[in-house]
Formats: structure tokens, sequence, C-alpha cells
């Protein structure tokens, strides 16, 4: 690969005495851990970090990068000096682990604002709490569960140990050598506590690099790294798209001039085929894609799939065994198997829900995956959605359908 204008460019600034905090906006396809790649080659580092919040990315770039530059999640990174040194459990948090007594909405508030805490750069919980007005009660019962967690005698969340790395950065009680470099990917659809981590890490130079128009994990809480550190540092750009052809770039361009970028630079290169034979639908959820099979189904067309069916029937397969009693495997719906339990205990809950599946859906009303997962089910019902399970599961074998594929933005993402 030849190396265009934009890339040397970067490669030379960060190479200045002067660069000590450089921002790359690249857009998707830009060749952008090839430059970071050769960033650390020009440097040479004895010493040095990259960081991305996706584990695939990290374990992907760790493939590529010379062994000076250790290639981690923000997550690996904060449980390895915080979980085995703290004596810390982790685990889930809900509102079920509550133990105060408190009316069941303002436990959800409990555990959405011990969340929310975690997931800010904020380092005390009453300082975070104070503008949104929070009451002094919950205040208490918060801090309270927090100090349970960081003590080791209550289990905590993966965003609890994040916080508390970077709460041990910021006092100075974990203490980390200066890094000749160090690189944060993705820097376009971060946690506030991951680009505070970034910060208050010790590096000589610090890039960071991603596409400020990519912010898919704002169901998460995310920011753009770019607009919060705007006047920090240099920005430079990479807005080469190496996967695609002139014509298509200039139509992603456009689009994106007219919708939410009127500076959008989005540039491909010189493509001998530009005849379009295949194409991707892309959705939001799990549930939408499903619903999109169910659609193709009915007039017998093929496709493919990037990710497994079992993976991607997953929730709503669980949904649809929802009885007392049931046993669900997957740690990650397992508050199914409590929610239903719960629903059967309550006579509050049961006359204010005429079924388990309406009270989910109203308990979970803020997560997209469970609400969509739930609304197919009672649109189409079980019978429907086993049906094309199954023809999934043909389609997945099947190369009959390689010119249409199904996948969700997370899936296909990079």
């Amino acid at each position: 690969m030849s190396a265009t204008e934009e890339q040397l460019a970067i490669i030379a600034e960060v190479q200045k005495e002067s660069c000590d905090f450089l921002k790359v906006s690249a857009c998707s396809g830009s060749g952008k851990t090839w430059t970071l790649v050769e960033i650390v080659k020009a440097i040479a580092p004895k010493q040095g970090l990259y960081m991305a919040y996706n584990k695939a990315i990290a374990t992907e770039a760790a493939s590529k990068f010379p062994e000076e530059v250790e290639c981690l999640t923000t997550h690996k990174l904060a449980y390895r000096h915080t979980v085995i040194p703290c004596g810390l459990k982790v685990g889930s948090f809900g509102y079920r682990d509550i133990k105060v007594k408190l009316p069941y909405d303002y436990k959800l508030d409990v555990v959405n604002y011990i969340k929310m805490f975690c997931l800010s750069d904020h380092t005390e919980f009453a300082v975070y709490a104070k503008p949104l007005d929070v009451p002094k009660p919950i205040v208490t019962v918060c801090e309270d569960i927090l100090a349970d967690m960081a003590a080791g005698d209550m289990a905590c969340t993966h965003e609890f140990y994040m916080k508390l790395f970077h709460m041990l950065l910021i006092n100075g009680t974990v203490v980390l050598d200066l890094m000749d470099i160090m690189l944060l990917d993705e820097a376009g659809d971060l946690n506030p506590v991951t680009l505070a981590i970034f910060k208050a890490l010790p590096a000589k130079k610090k890039v960071m690099v991603g596409d400020p128009n990519q912010n898919i994990y704002s169901f998460n809480h995310t920011i753009n790294g770019f607009e919060v550190m705007k006047d920090v540092g240099v920005q430079m750009y990479l807005s080469k798209s190496f996967r695609v052809s002139t014509y298509i770039a200039r139509l992603v361009e456009d689009f994106s001039k007219d919708t939410f970028d009127p500076d959008m630079k989005f540039k491909g290169t010189a493509h001998g085929d530009t005849t379009i034979t295949t194409k991707a639908y892309i959705t939001r959820t799990n549930g939408q894609m499903i619903e999109r099979m169910m659609e193709l189904n009915r007039t017998a067309t093929p496709y493919s799939l990037v990710r497994n069916v079992k993976s991607i029937f997953a929730l709503p397969l669980a949904l649809i065994s929802l009885k007392r009693g049931v046993f669900i495997k997957d740690p990650s719906l397992k508050f199914l198997q409590h929610d239903t339990e719960d629903y059967y205990k309550s006579a509050r809950l049961q006359k204010e829900f005429a079924t388990p599946l309406k009270y989910i859906m109203h308990a979970h009303r803020d997560n997209p995956t469970v609400k969509t997962a739930v609304s197919m089910l009672m649109k189409h019902g079980p019978r429907e959605l086993l049906e094309t399970q199954a023809r999934a599961i043909a389609h997945e074998h099947s190369k009959a359908g390689r010119n249409l594929v199904l996948c969700t933005s997370h899936s296909s993402k990079g």
C-alpha cells in the first residue's frame, strides 16, 4: 500500500518534538490502523500502548503492531489494575441486588445512576448527582453500594472496575511508567470514563483516531471524543477510503453533507469493476433483522448472515420459553428468568401487566434490543419466529444468498 499525502503528513507531524497530542479524524476504510503502525515505526518507541473498546479490534491490532506496543481493550487494562489487586468480585448488578427497602422504580433509578456514574468522567458520586437533583436518600444508597463493590463485599460490574481504575489513576494510587506513545482507537465513540483514562495515563505522545460521524454505541451513552477535545492538540484528517469506488464515495459524501455534516470529506479510490452485485441490509438490533428475514421468506429471497443463527435468535427464543421455574443457561439472559419469577410472585405486577412479556417490555423500556425482540414476538407469535429460525439455519449453510447480506450495525462495523 502506498501512503497518501494525508498519511504522510500525519506521520511527519507525530515525529515533531512539539507534537504531544494528535487527533486523527479518519473516515471508514481510510487505513487508520496502517497509519498508526507507520507512526509507531517512525518514532520507534521503547514502550507504547494501543487501546480500543472492542476486543476484536484490539486482537487484530496486536498482530500488526511491533511487540513494544501492547494492544488492549480499556476494560482489560482496567481489570489488570483493579480486580485482582483490589480483591473485587465481578458479576452483574440489578435492582434485585439492592437489599434496602425501596419502591421498584427507585431501585431502577439506583441501578441507572450507578451505571451512568461509572461511565462518566466524575470521581465522586455526590458531585455527579448534584446537578441531577438526585434525592439524598438515593445518593446514600448509591454510595453504600459503590463502597461495597470496592470492598469486594458485593459483585461489581465491568463499568465499576473501569471507574475504579480511573479514580485510582487520578488519586495516584495506581502509577504507570511513562510511555513513549499511547494510541486510542474509536475516539468518536467513547464512554466519558474511557476518555478520562486516556487523558490520565502518562505518555510523551498521545494519538486518538476514529470517525466523529460514527457513534453507533450511543445506546451505551458514548460521546464524540473529537468534540470534547476540540481545543486540545492538533487535528488532522484521513478522508480517502480504500474500501469504495470514487462513485460510491461521492454518494456517501453528498448524503452525509446533506444529512449531518456539511464539512464531511469522503473520497474513494479507483476500482476496475464498479458493477454492484452484492448488497447489505443493516439493522440496529437482531429483532429488526429477524423481521427482515420474515419479509424475505415471503418472497423466497435467499440471503446470508454475518453472525451465526444461534446468537441472532438467542433473545427471542428465550422470551418464547418464559414460564415459572424455567432455567435459562445464558448468563446474559438470566434477567429474563428473574423478571418472570418476580412477575408471578407479585399480584400487583400481574394486575398492572396482562402478561410477563408486557412487564418485561416495561421493565426494560430503555433497552432497544429487548424492546424490539418483545414487540416482534408479540406481533408475529412463536410459530412464525421458530419457522424463521429454521429457514435461517438453512440459509446459513447455503451459498445461494451470497449477494444479499443481513447484519446489524455492530456486527458489520469495520
